[in-house]
């Protein structure tokens, strides 16, 4: 997206939503080696300065959900948190600033249950291409259970993460 539309990117920082990095190219960072690895943060980085006229950029989304012990050392460097997918920490039982947790929203209605069943800390919902309509049954739902509906930073910050 920020290639295709650079000035919704900076819309969406605007109206208060956190801007992350999803890399340069979106590779699979666990294929890749330490100097590949750098460049992908570092380009990405480099992008989103120009178009955040640089605001911080916190976090990382790792593409396809893919890394590793070497990905998550070199990320260190260039951001505060790493966010997976899949089946990866997806309940956040114990929270690892690198390996945070997140599930598509397929997976809310599992939600309500496990957070009572698990008094969850924090759940990390990813919506990829969501139509409106869906995003704001999801936030309304949240809202219903009296969910706090944070920037996964601000959340991380508020848990001392």
């Amino acid at each position: 997206m920020l290639t295709k539309e650079p000035g919704l990117v900076g819309k969406m920082s605007n109206m208060g939503h956190e801007i992350g990095s999803h890399t340069h190219t979106h590779r699979n960072l666990a294929s890749l080696q330490p100097p590949e690895i750098e460049h992908e943060f570092r380009a990405s980085l480099e992008a989103l300065s120009k178009v955040l006229g640089g605001c911080e950029v916190r976090g990382l989304a790792y593409p396809f959900g893919a890394f590793n012990d070497a990905v998550v050392s070199i990320a260190k460097s260039y951001f505060r948190y790493g966010r997976t997918m899949e089946r990866v920490n997806r309940w956040n039982e114990d929270i690892e600033p690198y390996r945070v947790g997140s599930m598509g929203v397929r997976h809310l209605l599992k939600c309500p249950f496990k957070a009572l069943m698990r008094k969850m800390r924090l759940i990390v919902l990813t919506f990829h291409r969501e139509d409106l309509a869906l995003i704001r049954l999801v936030i309304g739902a949240l809202k219903a259970l009296d969910a706090k509906i944070l920037p996964l930073g601000e959340a991380l910050e508020r848990l001392g993460i």
